[in-house]
């Protein structure tokens, strides 16, 4: 993914290759997290009920294998690869993501209850549940998955936003591919025929 060249001149082809991205990348999160190697544990995906039947689902509830058993984070996962021009693909330290970053947050605050307790999460104030499972889930914090992340900003957008930790769609697809995950590879290909026999029905 880190050789796709985004042409910003080439909007349609961005805008293409984005919203691909956009339907197998909660597939790829779940392949990570599936991995051996992998520091996490999915445990499903999250809902939160908060006053009187208020609820909103959030796309994972994980947990870290070297913990107590009880180090649980929420996680919501948002891929921006060709929104603005771009301008939100990378978390990175320039004030151009910021501006963008702050405005987008601000917008879907008003529009979904489920971003908003995502970064206004306590805790105690809300019951979070996974279909299927009895546990009612105290979180120690969030994690946030974006399309990529440059690390050494990474610090400062934690500390600023407060999330736990921040990780990119492109470094799991690195860490798959070195891993020779063998799931993920055939998922790969497999999309890859599909794709292939669709546009070869064009011809």
């Amino acid at each position: 993914m880190k050789d796709i060249h985004w042409n910003n001149s080439q909007p349609a082809m961005n805008n293409f290759l984005a919203r691909i991205i956009g339907i197998i990348g909660e597939d790829i999160t779940k392949f990570w997290l599936s991995n051996v190697n992998c520091e996490y544990i999915n445990c499903g995906r999250p809902t939160i009920y908060w006053g009187e039947n208020q609820r909103a689902t959030l796309d994972f509830l994980i947990r870290k294998k070297e913990s107590d058993h009880s180090d649980f984070y929420l996680v919501e996962q948002k891929n921006f690869f060709a929104y603005q021009n771009g301008n939100l693909r990378t978390i990175d330290d320039v004030p151009e993501f910021y501006n963008t970053y702050d405005k987008w947050s601000k917008s879907k605050t008003k529009s979904s209850p489920a971003w908003k307790i995502f970064n206004e999460l306590n805790s105690h104030a809300y019951r979070i549940k996974v279909k299927g499972l009895d546990e009612v889930f105290k979180i120690n914090g969030t994690i946030l998955i974006w399309g990529a992340v440059n690390e050494l900003a990474s610090l400062k957008f934690k500390e600023k936003y407060g999330f736990h930790d921040v990780i990119g769609l492109v470094s799991m697809v690195e860490d798959l591919i070195s891993w020779k995950d063998q799931d993920f590879e055939k998922f790969v290909l497999d999309r890859e025929r599909w794709t292939r026999e669709l546009f070869n029905s064009f011809k």
